[in-house]
């Protein structure tokens, strides 16, 4: 099986278990090159660089004022951006996400901060 997180350009591909280092194979991308090969350790970097972002997104819709309510087809509500808002990221050169939310004042970015802070742990995430 292939995956490539989409928070980088590496490429892992493993067999059966991906907790079995000799079981993966790993083309690692420039930002990621000095991470040493060992298949658990580096997971947990994929892990935490995707769920970061993926988080991220989630505590931000959980704030009422920044979503809005879409019904899919089997009638489950699903929560988006409201209208005028996009979500942006990259990571740093340390691999700190920086969020942004296009369409939010200064206040509600730093608003926003602190909710992040609390949710997902201080100096994680910087919103921009």
């Amino acid at each position: 099986m292939k995956w490539k997180p989409d928070t980088c350009k590496c490429e892992i591909n493993f067999d059966g278990n991906w907790d079995i280092p000799s079981q993966v194979k790993i083309k690692k991308c420039s930002v990621h090159l000095d991470l040493t090969d060992d298949a658990i350790s580096f997971n947990k970097i994929y892990i935490n660089e995707n769920q970061i972002k993926n988080k991220f997104l989630g505590e931000v819709l959980k704030v009422p004022e920044l979503r809005k309510e879409v019904i899919d087809e089997e009638g489950n509500i699903n929560y988006k951006l409201k209208d005028g808002l996009k979500y942006n990221w990259s990571f740093d050169a340390k691999r700190k996400l920086q969020a942004e939310i296009i369409g939010l004042t200064n206040l509600e970015k730093s608003s926003l901060q602190m909710i992040i802070d609390t949710k997902l742990g201080l100096n994680k995430v910087d919103i921009i």
